[in-house]
């Protein structure tokens, strides 16, 4: 079981990783917005302006893996918010 617990502490990494490096990328004319799911989902942060990388980071660091993948309900919250 702790290769497991291992394993998924590894993922939520690289996709903290990966969405970090993604903000970072980003300019004063791009926004973005951070959704997170589990068993659950929830919008942690609404479109902002990508200026605002601190707060990007300390909502990242935040998130960690804690089991469930309601990726469906994640996308619907991700899609209001566009709308």
């Amino acid at each position: 079981m702790a290769g497991v617990t291992d394993q998924l502490i590894r993922l939520i990494e690289l996709a903290k990783k990966a969405a970090r490096e993604t903000v970072a990328a980003l300019d004063k004319r791009d926004t973005v917005g951070i959704v997170a799911f589990d068993a659950e989902a929830q919008k942690l942060i609404g479109l902002t302006p990508a200026t605002s990388k601190a707060r990007f980071d300390r909502v990242l660091a935040t998130l960690s893996a804690d089991g469930g993948t309601n990726i469906g309900h994640g996308l619907d919250i991700a899609f209001e918010m566009l709308e």
